[in-house]
């Protein structure tokens, strides 16, 4: 097939795989046995080829016979050629007969639309192979292959039914092939075949005429007609006429034609074609046909009876087709020959002429005439209907009916009609009758046929007639064209019910619709007769009573239980109820509850049927039925484990039957809404049943149980949403109505009710844990102590767990604290229901102790442990339950129980026992004040039992017993019960001083009974003092708790006492011999030895855990509140204990110590809480990890329960400490801590701190849409708001925590932004603690979004801000260099917000500024090293919204180093800083340093001694390299060399080689030039040159040339005054400075606007001394401005091959500038009145040319830097930093300006109008910057400043020397410069 159609090539491959799979089956029957029509996916692919076929049926035809071809080819291949010899093995022939079957069942599937389509070869090759199958059947399947003959007949049929598929197009071909094929076997050459005995040749006739069955005329127009004449006539039975056996082959033929003519009897054709269709002549050649083979047919019947079999069926099949007048004359009289027949009676002519002999008249008898007599009738009686019924008369039409059907009615009466198929007939009969005379029909029915009970023949023809009649009208289709009184098929059937249930459910009658509404009545008593009947006589054929299905039962017995009227009954219901049901529904659900358990499966199914119908149909009964179905089922009993298994999920499906109906109600639109009756449902009989067949032993049967749970769940969800459709419809009702119960109490806070299932959702795991180890006496002690298994363990695993003897006790101990939670929570009502069920049940397997003479339950012999294992879950379920009174049915309560487990306690062994004393654990509330009444008869009956029978207790045992009893009641008690409960507290108490007396009285005793006592004990003491001891009841004081905790810490090791500790395993090793001898064989001993030293560990357990139990209250309230106490001593050693190495958990303590210790802290915290709290808090940050996680443990569970009071900010701290820690389980706690935190202050109601279980908090809020189970395993699997156990973290690996800690903290920070100064100044606290590195950097990196929040006060001295800062300070001096990212992350979320930068800032400049003024003698650059690392990390940070080139960090600190312009070098720090942060601050001094000696100024009458320049500092120390310049390619090169000569000053400036400029120093007085001009060939010298000029202090030897001995003498010209410098305070500029040198190389945009201060900042600071507070900051300050500035474009334009000589130099001057920091760059002179021009400002030019050589790429640098210098240089505080200002802008040259030129004449004239020493030396600095400026001005430019003129002139007359040169000297240069010739010049000056 090609691939145009894709559709059907997907069809026919997945044919090809499914017929290649079955065409591999072997066994006959999985091939043609009817498995292929059950199979699904084969069905499927023939249902899908005849939807293709309708499109390409000629394509999907092809591809058939191909693989047909394909697949014999296969089978055949042995031998090809001869195919003989491949049918001798069976195999090959099993798979020729399975291929055959597959192609011929697709063939049919594709040919069920018709064959129109087909080509010609494909029908010839169809039509060849039915044939070939047909005629040579035989000879394929040798006789020999038995269990093939069954394959072959249904190829056989198969084959039939190709033909009749192609007949309609192909009937002419297939009637001459027919023909030659019989003429062949009938001709002379095969008639010794025929003669033959064997039945093989005539098996080919009869095969021939059995494939014609199929084929169907086409009457529809003239030529059909026509050609359909044609084969009537050739087809005649009596034209075919063999040489011997001839009737048996007109017999075969005869029925032949009998077959091919039904299809037209059906149709009615040609007479129901409409008038003009057809040609009358045509039509009436037919009809002349039709009526000439009707006599020819009645001649050949009459000439022997023993054609009377096949002929009566022709003939009036043939005379339904005559014509209406014909038909409407000659059928009665057929009628009354057929009724005559069905007598057994031959009449008229035939009789006449050939008497019957005895043989003759019974073969009329035989009950196949009898049946085509029925047939023939029936085809009689449904043809005249269809002809005369609208036009006979009403009355007419009745007596004719009356006189057809009364043979028929007469001979059912006498049971002529045993029959299945002659029953169906017969109810085919009566429904065509009731298509026309519907009223008559039910009438009939009503009576007689259902009127006789006891004629079951008759009874069971009439109730299936009834169920079709009422189904009939149902069962046509009229758009298809069907017609009515068809037989229905079972689909068909189905079909029509659901159709008229529908109508039944709207409010409908199901006998409206035939007028026969008044006989429903009728119907309804008749049918009720027979239902009492049938229950009488099937009541011991159910399952229950009966073991045996009836098909294994013998002929009599069914015979007597013959189902099929009991099955016809149910199949009327509910059209038709019995009358006694439509009385009782409660009844009816009770009698078909014991239908559907019926051991025939026709009754059980019709009985599930009738109830699914029922329930549809009548709404008002559903309840009623399924309530009535379980109470029914809850009466079986418990052997048959099967029929509960079977009615269980009968139950489980009938409830899903409601659910869909319900779904089904409420999307039709037509459907009524119900009442609140139809919505009811007794919720609590179904739990109830389901919770009672849970105890069954059968795990199949707790599986169904369950599902019946669950099932009952979702159907009364279901009825909810039904009640409140009808509520909103109606506006009447708003809730659902609960029969025999209240409405239940809602769990989780939702609207729904809570079910039983949704306990074992909830609780079911929780119940199996905790009662996992609860099996018998000793492991129910130690289930604290023993760690659950990996497996097994779930509630699904316990309960289908059967292979061991404890399972069956851990199931029943499950289960009955299942049922106790659901008794005193939601579901009271159905555990009262279950206890009423079990108690009927439990008495009845029940046995009775002849000793005692009471019940009790069953033993534990091979035979009865089936019995003890149900009779145990029966108790402890009934014990669970709220008390059951009995009822008049059963008188069997909750007392009785009760009773009867005492009983067992007294008289039975110890497996009995311990189930006894188990059920009595698992005591309800109400059932409590029953136990020390029995316990006080347990006791007084001892005495009696002693006197009277000899009992199983002694003394001993009776107190171990009664002890063992109170432990499992207390156990299984709600919290708070023991306090009401006054005469079970008095027993418990009572218990406890008893066995403390008496095993003080013998300690050194050990037995098994002794330990269990001891064991008790401990248990009693934890439940009594969790119950009593808060409270400090007066039955249970402080000294007896005391004695107690002395007493059970002599069973611990790590006992508290300081005579004896940790003695007890030895005592009880002593102990054994004792123990061991009371015993005398050698198994036993060993035996009761290793029980013994098993019970060790458990009793030290029990004590430990009595021991924490009795710490509740004020027994130790003093003691507890320091570590070394007794209580917390002993928790301590508990967890320093060394433990089992496989015991160790994950902290490494073993688990049930840990359990131990938290209880103890807990009950501890509980009972002071005010007093221990903030102590727990801080041992949660303890470096044991055991020990932090037991006080957070007691902290979470007291936080809980109690309403203890810690502030959120601690506990919010404590919680992101946590949750990243490496053991999961104290990430979990620290999850529930958090949900705990949210619910208590961040709710709504935040001020109710109602106290609940941690074990049902849940969180709320938009925070928790964290709480989510994520995909990447880092976040909770909890949902907010759900009801769920602790949350786990899902994230195994560190990084995932660290990840869900991030994140968590970020949502936590959004919206709780409150707790953020709170919580961090707590974090950054707890950060300053010595504890695990790991939570340090889980928790500053969770610190980090809280940082946002902040927002320091901008008076941040004295609050929380100054806290956290220096919190935050010492963690960064303690942790950057660990954890460097996440302490940066936290210093830039506070940058975040721009309003934190500048307190900051503030803060690291005061913080520097005292810390290094606290400590003079330091070097500041190391203290300073913290505040560096801050200030980069907050650099890093900007605003979004600032542009790039801002950055508010360095711009805060460029400006508080600018403020150094205010600043005096004599000046101390300020004591208002140092007392703010609370540092030692030094001495002060005076504002102003005095000189050494001061100077003498010189006048023009002095004489002209000028003395050497003093150095206000000490020497210039040795640096490590200078810098020096050389020329190369035009440019200046700096680079780094040693001093290699020591020539003096002038003769190194002599010898400076051509090309490079010389530098002027100003005292020259022959060369006054200038500085340098910009652009020009400015005369340049190294620094080291210019500080060994002539007149430098420093010689070589200082300078550190190895070539100069250090004696040389200084040269002339200056000198060092003074040695080493004092240490002086360093000032807040200063530390500004240091702190945004770093900066500078990350950010180089800030660096560029501020490059001009910061240079010229560097330069006034550069010949600070080794001993200044900040050494070396200018050296570093100019090394970063050029990395930042020069250096990165300099690299990139030297990867490209240019400015080489550029770059070069400036990493020269880059790391000479490095090597001389910490050094001065030049030594520190002052400029004198003799020497106003110091040495170093020749150094000082050449650095700052160098520098503007390297920062090239800044244009603008030289103006900038320049107005810089101007200014400080006019406004400097301090004088020195003025005067190295006027140098650095005398280095700059630049020109003069309007502005500097009036002010620098504005501060001259300042300088001479208050003069003194200090404003000479301004003054003249000013007159030199003047000089030098006027130099590198343009001449034109200089006529625009005359002011300068008048200025030298009027500073000529000043008297000092000095101050006369200088101004002389500008005066010369500015007339010099100026053009006097020029009028302009003239005219301005």
């Amino acid at each position: 097939m090609d691939d145009a159609n894709p559709v059907s090539s997907l069809i026919l491959r997945e044919f090809k795989k499914q017929a290649n799979a079955k065409a591999e089956e072997t066994n006959p029957k999985q091939i043609l046995g009817g498995n292929s029509s059950n199979d699904a996916a084969w069905q499927a692919v023939l249902d899908s080829l005849t939807a293709a076929a309708q499109y390409s049926l000629e394509a999907i035809t092809d591809v058939l016979l191909g693989w047909r071809k394909n697949a014999s080819a296969v089978v055949n291949k042995q031998d090809p050629a001869d195919f003989q010899n491949a049918l001798v093995n069976a195999t090959v022939l099993r798979k020729r007969l399975a291929v055959e079957a597959i192609f011929l069942e697709a063939a049919l599937a594709v040919l069920k639309h018709g064959s129109s389509q087909l080509s010609e070869r494909q029908g010839s090759m169809l039509e060849g192979l039915a044939f070939d199958w047909i005629v040579n059947s035989e000879r394929y399947i040798e006789p020999r292959f038995l269990e093939l003959s069954k394959c072959c007949s249904k190829v056989l049929d198969m084959c039939s039914q190709i033909l009749g598929a192609l007949s309609p197009q192909r009937l002419a071909t297939i009637t001459a092939k027919f023909l030659k094929e019989l003429c062949e076997a009938m001709a002379s050459g095969k008639v010794s075949r025929l003669k033959s005995d064997l039945p093989t040749p005539r098996q080919e006739i009869f095969h021939l005429c059995r494939g014609m069955h199929h084929v169907k005329l086409s009457l529809r127009t003239n030529t059909e007609i026509q050609r359909s004449i044609e084969v009537l006539r050739k087809l005649s039975p009596l034209q075919h006429t063999a040489a011997v056996r001839k009737s048996q082959v007109q017999h075969a033929l005869a029925e032949m034609v009998t077959s091919i003519l039904a299809h037209s009897v059906a149709k009615d054709e040609p007479r129901s074609l409409p008038r003009g269709q057809v040609d009358l002549v045509v039509l009436e050649a037919w009809y002349q046909a039709v009526t000439t083979l009707r006599s020819n047919v009645a001649s050949w019947a009459a000439k022997g009876s023993k054609h009377a079999a096949v002929a009566i069926p022709l003939q009036a099949q043939l005379l339904c087709l005559s014509k209406d007048e014909v038909f409407e004359k000659e059928v009665n009289c057929v009628i009354d020959n057929l009724q005559k027949q069905l007598r057994g009676e031959y009449t008229g002519l035939l009789a006449a002429l050939n008497p019957l002999g005895e043989t003759e008249k019974k073969a009329l008898k035989d009950r196949s005439v009898r049946t085509s007599a029925v047939s023939c009738l029936g085809q009689c009686v449904s043809t005249f209907l269809r002809r005369f019924a609208k036009a006979k008369t009403a009355d007419h039409l009745e007596k004719w009916l009356k006189r057809t059907l009364a043979g028929v009615l007469g001979q059912l009466r006498k049971g002529s009609f045993p029959l299945m198929e002659q029953q169906v007939l017969i109810r085919q009969l009566l429904v065509n009758v009731s298509q026309y005379a519907p009223e008559y029909a039910i009438r009939l029915l009503a009576d007689p046929m259902l009127s006789e009970p006891t004629n079951l023949e008759m009874v069971t023809v009439g109730l299936e007639s009834l169920t079709a009649v009422i189904l009939s009208p149902y069962t046509v289709d009229p758009a298809k064209g069907e017609e009515a009184g068809q037989e229905m098929g079972e689909a068909a059937q189905e079909a029509a019910a659901e159709r008229l249930v529908d109508i039944m459910r709207g409010g409908g009658n199901p006998l409206l619709v035939h007028s026969a509404v008044q006989y429903q009545g009728e119907l309804s008593l008749q049918l009720g007769k027979f239902m009492k009947l049938c229950k009488s006589v099937f009541s011991g054929s159910t399952l229950v009573a009966n073991a045996r299905t009836l098909a294994e039962v013998s002929a009599k017995e069914r015979l007597a239980g013959l189902p099929a009227p009991c099955t016809a009954a149910l199949r009327c219901v509910p059209f038709v109820l019995p009358r006694q049901w439509v009385e009782s529904p409660a009844l009816m659900a009770e009698e078909l509850a014991m239908y559907t358990i019926h051991v025939e499966p026709s009754v059980h199914e019709a009985a599930l049927a009738a109830i699914k119908r029922s329930m549809c149909a009548l709404p008002a009964v559903r309840s009623a039925l399924l309530t009535g179905l379980a109470s029914t089922y809850a009466t079986l009993p418990d052997d048959n484990s099967e029929v509960l298994y079977k009615v269980a999920l009968i139950l489980v499906e009938v409830m899903g039957e409601w659910r869909r109906m319900l779904e089904d109600e409420q999307s039709w639109k037509g459907h009524q809404p119900h009442d609140a009756g139809a919505l009811t449902l007794d919720l609590p009989r179904v739990e109830g049943y389901a919770l009672s067949i849970l105890c069954n032993n059968s795990v199949q049967v707790r599986q169904a149980g369950i599902k019946v749970l669950f099932s009952v769940r979702a159907l009364h969800r279901a009825l909810q949403e039904g009640a409140a459709v009808t509520a909103c419809e109606e506006s009447s009702r708003s809730s659902i109505f609960f029969t025999g119960a209240s409405p239940r109490s809602v769990l989780g806070g939702g609207d729904a009710a809570a079910y039983l299932a949704d306990l074992v959702d909830q609780l079911g795991d929780d119940c199996a844990h905790s009662c996992y180890w609860q099996t018998n006496y000793w492991s129910s002690l130690r289930q604290l102590a023993r760690p659950l298994p990996s497996v097994d363990t779930s509630f699904q695993e316990v309960m289908t767990a059967t292979g061991r003897g404890r399972d069956a006790v851990r199931w029943a101990r499950t289960l009955a604290e299942l049922t106790r939670a659901a008794a005193s929570g939601p579901c009271p009502f159905a555990c009262t229901r279950a206890a009423e069920y079990i108690c009927s049940r439990l008495q009845a397997i029940l046995v009775r102790d002849l000793a005692a003479g009471r019940a009790v339950l069953p033993g534990e012999h091979m035979f009865d442990v089936a019995q003890l294992s149900l009779s145990r879950c029966f108790a402890a379920v009934v014990m669970a339950s709220p008390r059951y009174k009995g009822s008049q049915s059963n008188g069997f309560s909750t007392r009785d129980v009760v009773r009867l487990l005492f009983a067992t306690i007294r008289s039975c062994g110890e497996t009995q026992q311990a189930a006894a004393v188990m059920a009595l654990g698992c005591c309800h509330r109400d059932n409590y004040a029953l136990i020390p009444e029995e316990l006080h008869s347990l006791n007084k009956d001892f005495t009696a039992d002693r006197k009277t029978v000899k009992t199983r207790l002694r003394q001993g045992e009776v107190k171990v017993a009664v002890a063992h009893v109170l432990r499992v009641v207390v156990d299984g008690m709600q919290p708070g019960l023991l306090r009401t409960e006054g005469a079970l507290r008095s027993a418990v108490l009572d218990c406890i001083s008893d066995a403390r007396r008496h095993l003080a009285a013998s300690p050194q005793e050990v037995t098994l009974e002794m330990q269990q006592l001891r064991c008790c004990l401990a248990a009693l003491c934890t439940r009594a003092s969790q119950e009593l001891g808060l409270a400090a009841h007066m039955d249970f004081p402080s000294p007896l708790r005391r004695q107690l905790f002395e007493l059970l810490s002599e069973w611990s090791v790590d006992s508290t006492q300081a005579v004896r500790p940790g003695t007890y395993r030895a005592e009880v090793q002593r102990g054994f011999p004792g123990a061991v001898g009371r015993v005398r064989e050698a198994d036993q001993q060993r035996a009761v030895e290793a029980d013994l030293a098993a019970t060790v560990p458990i009793v030290e357990h029990c004590a430990q855990a009595a021991m924490a139990a009795l710490m509740l209250g004020p027994v130790f309230e003093k003691e507890a509140r320091t570590l070394q106490g007794k209580p917390l001593a002993w928790v301590h050693q508990l967890l320093a204990q060394q433990a089992d190495p496989s015991q160790v958990g994950p902290l490494g303590v073993d688990p049930q110590r840990m359990t131990v210790a938290v209880t103890a802290l807990s009950n501890l915290l509980r009972s002071s809480p005010a007093e221990l709290t903030g102590l727990f808090i801080d041992q949660c940050y303890a470096a044991s990890g055991a020990i932090a996680h037991a006080y957070f443990q007691a902290v979470l569970e007291t936080y809980a329960t109690v309403n203890i009071s810690i502030r959120a900010h601690v506990l919010l701290a404590l919680v992101l400490y946590k949750v990243v820690d490496q053991v999961q389980s104290v990430r979990e706690s620290a999850l529930h801590l958090l949900r705990l935190l949210a619910e208590r202050v961040w709710q709504e109601g935040a001020a109710s701190h109602t106290p609940v279980h941690h074990g049902t908090l849940q969180p709320n809020g938009t925070a928790w849409g964290l709480i989510h189970h994520a995909s990447n395993g880092s976040l909770l699997a909890d949902a907010a708001g759900a009801t769920s156990p602790p949350a786990t973290l899902v994230g195994a690996l560190q990084e995932s925590c660290h990840a869900f800690q991030l994140e968590l903290s970020t949502t936590l920070a959004r919206e709780h932004p409150e707790l953020t100064e709170l919580l961090c100044v707590e974090v950054m606290a707890r950060q300053l603690q010595p504890y695990a590195a790991v939570h340090q950097h889980a928790v500053l990196a969770a610190l980090a979004p809280w940082m946002k929040n902040l927002s320091f006060a901008a008076r941040w001295e004295g609050n929380w801000s100054e806290r956290l800062l220096k919190a935050m300070y010492l963690v960064t001096q303690r942790h950057a260099a660990a954890f460097p990212e996440q302490v940066e992350t936290l210093w830039r979320n506070v940058a975040m917000n721009k309003r934190n930068i500048v307190p900051v800032l503030d803060f690291l400049v005061a913080h520097g500024y005292a810390d290094s003024n606290a400590h003079p003698g330091q070097i500041v650059d190391v203290q300073l090293t913290v505040p560096k690392r801050i200030v980069l990390y907050l650099a890093r940070e900007s605003p979004a919204d600032a542009p790039e080139e801002v950055n508010q960090t360095i711009d805060h600190l460029v400006a508080e180093a600018a403020r150094l312009i205010n600043e005096d070098e004599s000046e101390t720090a300020p004591m208002g800083v140092a007392r703010a942060l609370h540092l030692p601050t030094a001495s002060a001094t005076s504002a102003a340093a005095t000189p050494r000696h001061r100077e003498k100024v010189l006048e023009f009458s002095d004489e002209a001694n000028w003395p050497a320049p003093e150095v206000d500092e000490a020497p210039w120390p040795e640096a490590p390299s200078l810098l020096t310049t050389t020329s190369r390619r035009g440019s200046n090169s700096i680079s780094i060399s040693r001093a290699s000569s020591n020539l003096s000053a002038r003769h190194q400036i002599g010898s400076v080689p051509s090309g490079i400029p010389s530098v002027s120093t100003g005292l020259d007085r022959e060369s006054p030039g200038p500085m340098g001009t910009p652009g020009a060939a400015t005369p340049d010298v190294s620094l080291r040159t210019a500080l060994l000029r002539e007149g430098s202090p420093f010689s070589t030897a200082q300078l550190g040339d190895p070539d100069t001995p250090a004696s040389m003498p200084h040269t002339p010209g200056g000198h060092v005054a003074g040695a080493e410098g004092e240490a002086r305070h360093v000032s807040r500029p200063e530390v500004a400075a240091a702190l945004v040198a770093e900066a500078l190389l990350e950010h180089q945009q800030a660096a560029r606007r501020h490059a001009p201060l910061l240079a010229h900042l560097a330069l006034v600071t550069g010949d600070s001394p080794v001993a200044a507070p900040v050494p070396g900051l200018a050296a570093m300050l100019l090394a970063h401005l050029i990395a930042a500035l020069s250096m990165p474009h300099l690299q990139l334009q030297r990867a490209s091959g240019g400015m080489l000589a550029e770059y070069e130099a400036a990493a020269g001057l880059l790391a000479q500038l490095k090597e001389m920091a910490p050094h001065p760059l030049w030594p520190r002179q002052a400029p004198t009145p003799a020497h106003p021009r110091p040495t170093s400002a020749a150094a000082l030019a050449v650095v700052v040319r160098s520098l503007l050589a390297a920062l090239c790429f800044e244009q603008d640098l030289r103006e900038r830097w320049a107005a810089h210098a101007l200014h400080w240089a006019l406004t400097a505080r301090s004088r020195h930093w003025a005067n190295r200002s006027h140098q650095v802008f005398r280095a700059l040259g630049t020109p003069l300006t309007q502005e500097a030129c009036a002010r620098l004449l504005q501060y001259l004239h300042s300088c001479l109008s208050d003069f003194n020493a200090s404003t000479q030396i301004a003054a003249t600095d000013t007159l030199f910057t003047l000089t030098d400026a006027v130099d590198v001005t343009p001449r034109a430019h200089l006529v625009l400043y005359p002011q300068l003129y008048l200025a030298a002139l009027v500073a000529l007359d000043l008297p000092y020397v000095h101050l006369h040169a200088a101004a002389l000297t500008l005066f010369a240069k500015v007339v010099g410069r100026m053009e006097g010739a020029d009028p302009a010049v003239r005219a301005v000056v």
